[in-house]
């Protein structure tokens, strides 16, 4: 027997608009016998945990109704991790071996046959780590994690990329927005980005290669959009929501797409604060494709994951794509990496360091 203490961060309460540190969720810590495995199941220790908008989602709770299931009060939080296993009792994966998946937020993680088995759609929730190009392992839980894949099957699925027409990406600095906007660079694309502060501003513009971007908290995203493209858009790549989205439904052309990642604006707000957007309308009468999406989803994963796979860790290693980072350092700051995503102070991915491999 080896037994470890195992700090954890835990669900307690549905969160009353914004989510409070030490009251939402809390860390409790107990002890593990990492000796053990469950049947067909992994003992495995954290390396990273990367921290997406979709938890505050999760934080719904268990009745929620949504694409994965709510946390369970005075249950393991968890998240996209990288952890290396420390004692194996299914055939799938050895001792010693780099693993991602969606783990318990804690020091170690006791991972079920359920999980492993687990196909929500077209993806499994846990797999192999092949990093042939020796990339800090905190890239797969961005770039080449959930944010990655978010990002690439969803622009080649669904914008579809065309030479010479215009996108505009908001949250262009973000995990899943600053792959977009490289990627329709790649394409030929007019990139307009959006961001919240200057700094963001400049990293979209000199580093990504955007070829606009506004601070939406300096102009609003209509009048920009009408200064940007006179013309209008012919693709939309959603993160934010609310007045954003109503921007986007007013400046795209007919026949125009909008592909929907999230709302991240609307996610802490009860449902009385939610922002109404003031012309759908216009939805029907300009034709306009609006299309939300998984990465995991049968129309878009299976097409585009290999490419993924092949070419964005070469483009990562090399250095022609790209990524920024926010990086906390050890599992006591597990609550402050994830509230960083609302509160402005998370430029890039969020990220948790809790050991090394």
């Amino acid at each position: 027997m080896a037994t470890v203490s195992n700090k954890t961060l835990v669900y307690k309460q549905v969160p009353q608009g914004a989510m409070k540190q030490d009251v939402d969720m809390v860390f409790e810590t107990q002890t593990l016998d990492i000796t053990k495995p469950p049947p067909k199941g992994l003992i495995v220790k954290t390396i990273v945990v990367g921290f997406d908008p979709h938890m505050r989602d999760r934080m719904r709770g268990p009745t929620f109704e949504s694409y994965v299931p709510g946390y369970v009060p005075d249950e393991p939080m968890s998240a996209f991790s990288v952890a290396k296993v420390i004692k194996s009792d299914n055939e799938k994966f050895k001792e010693g071996e780099i693993i991602a998946g969606v783990f318990p937020i804690a020091e170690y993680g006791v991972i079920p046959e359920l999980l492993i088995e687990w196909k929500p759609m077209a993806s499994h929730m846990v797999w192999k780590v092949d990093n042939k190009y020796n990339i800090d392992l905190a890239h797969w839980v961005g770039a080449l994690g959930l944010a990655g894949m978010t990002a690439w099957n969803s622009f080649y699925g669904l914008i579809k990329p065309k030479k010479g027409e215009t996108i505009w990406v908001n949250a262009a600095s973000g995990a899943v927005g600053e792959i977009v906007v490289q990627l329709a660079k790649k394409e030929g694309m007019r990139v307009i980005g959006s961001v919240s502060s200057d700094d963001k501003k400049e990293y979209v513009l000199k580093e990504l290669g955007a070829d606009e971007c506004f601070n939406f908290n300096k102009e609003s995203c209509d009048a920009a959009l009408k200064r940007l493209a006179p013309e209008g858009l012919d693709a939309v790549y959603e993160n934010v929501g609310g007045e954003h989205f109503e921007a986007a439904i007013s400046n795209i052309k007919w026949f125009g797409r909008i592909i929907v990642c999230g709302m991240v604006a609307e996610y802490n707000k009860l449902p009385h604060e939610k922002y109404h957007v003031k012309n759908l309308d216009d939805i029907f009468r300009k034709r306009i494709l609006i299309q939300g999406f998984i990465y995991w989803d049968f129309n878009i994963y299976p097409q585009n994951i290999d490419k993924f796979f092949e070419l964005l860790p070469k483009w990562i290693a090399d250095g022609s794509v790209k990524t920024r980072a926010t990086n906390f350092q050890g599992i006591d700051r597990a609550q402050e990496a994830f509230l960083s995503l609302f509160n402005g102070k998370t430029f890039g991915k969020a990220t948790l360091r809790v050991s090394e491999p």
